[in-house]
């Protein structure tokens, strides 16, 4: 009986360890190139209806930028700027209340636009990066015989959105995509835009009439994975034990077949 060879199957199981991993995940990649932006809709939106007051917001490095609000447009009207970390990205405080005299009597609204640009630096690294929309409804509330307010948030041409609307004269409509989620893959050298709007529609019609609301959107950046594509090249170095440990193994198996060649001579 003979015993088993311990010193080849060693060296091959040292030069598997010590091939290289193929894939990695990354907080932030310094091959990802992020930027984003949130602007006040100051051509359509009705500023002096009812009361309203919230601010911008731009997050950048876990740093939160703002530009508030109050009846009136921001000064700035716009945000924008780079991202670097999990978890910054862009939205809206929005806070909303009024009545049959304060709202004029009609169909009023403030509205935001958003997007986020992404770039993949890399010549070799495939990046996958999530967006998440959360939509933040707060406390909202419609009374008497016909007032309303309907508050959506949604991304372009993607099914992932938010909405709720309480109106006393259709029913409220509480609605959520399957998935506040959004992913996107970006091959070596590939870019990406997405954009998304912020909307706030409200109104009083009767005489008692009466709406308030809380919304407060936000869309960051929830997730990047990076992947090197092509496999790396092992350092010289593995490859020599690799095949050292392959031929020893070979002649361990040669050697009783010429042991026994030579006794049969």
């Amino acid at each position: 009986m003979h015993a088993r060879p311990v010193l080849p199957a060693l060296l091959l199981g040292l030069a598997l360890l010590l091939l290289p991993m193929h894939s990695q995940a990354a907080l932030f990649s310094s091959d990802l190139s992020a930027s984003g932006f949130i602007s006040f809709d100051t051509a359509n939106s009705t500023t002096t209806a009812g009361s309203q007051s919230g601010e911008l917001q731009h997050q950048s490095g876990g740093a939160l930028n703002s530009a508030a609000f109050n009846n009136g447009p921001p000064s700035p009207d716009s945000l924008n700027g780079s991202f670097s970390d999990i978890g910054d990205g862009v939205g809206m405080l929005l806070s909303l209340a009024g009545d049959v005299q304060s709202a004029a009597q009609g169909n009023q609204g403030v509205f935001g636009d958003f997007g986020i640009s992404l770039s993949n630096l890399s010549a070799t690294a495939i990046i996958t990066v999530t967006l998440q929309l959360n939509s933040n409804f707060g406390l909202l509330s419609a009374s008497g015989q016909d007032a309303y307010l309907q508050l959506d948030t949604f991304l372009d041409g993607i099914d992932v959105y938010g909405r709720r609307w309480r109106d006393t004269l259709n029913g409220d409509v509480n609605e959520d995509s399957a998935s506040a989620l959004y992913t996107v893959v970006l091959n070596p050298g590939d870019s990406a835009s997405i954009s998304g709007n912020i909307e706030a529609r409200f109104g009083a019609f009767s005489s008692d009439g009466l709406y308030s609301g809380q919304f407060s959107p936000f869309i960051s950046i929830a997730e990047v994975t990076v992947r090197d594509d092509p496999p790396e090249v092992p350092e010289p170095g593995t490859l020599a034990l690799l095949f050292s440990a392959l031929g020893l193994l070979l002649w361990q198996r040669r050697t009783p077949s010429l042991r026994l060649a030579h006794d049969k001579e």
